[in-house]
């Protein structure tokens, strides 16, 4: 996976009912994401927990790509841990076996 290196910020959308998720630096891509989210008629309130709800997809995104060294990095490490890892049967085991503790292939416990 390549590191986007975009730094980005959320702002509401002008003309639609949406978060933008946007580039902050000067001839970048402007636009990097949209979270729209659905105004519902005569609920106020439950367009406002539409809204906050997209509010918080949004910020995870915006998360993901201003801390993306970090988490491709992490990434990288669990990948690499998880390939020098084989079962006794040969397969190599990926993160949900290593997770449930069981080679899906044998059906053997991972030791």
């Amino acid at each position: 996976m390549e590191n986007p290196n975009i730094k980005v910020q959320i702002k509401h959308s002008e003309s639609k009912t949406a978060w933008n998720i946007i580039g902050t630096k000067l001839g970048g891509k402007y636009k990097i994401a949209r979270v729209p989210y659905i105004e519902i008629a005569n609920s106020k309130s439950c367009t406002e927990i539409q809204k906050a709800e997209a509010l918080k997809h949004a910020e995870f995104i915006s998360f993901c790509f201003n801390h993306s060294d970090i988490i491709l990095a992490n990434t990288s490490e669990k990948t690499d841990q998880n390939v020098k890892l084989v079962c006794e049967c040969g397969k190599k085991l990926d993160l949900f076996e290593k997770h449930i503790g069981i080679c899906i292939e044998c059906k053997k416990p991972i030791k």
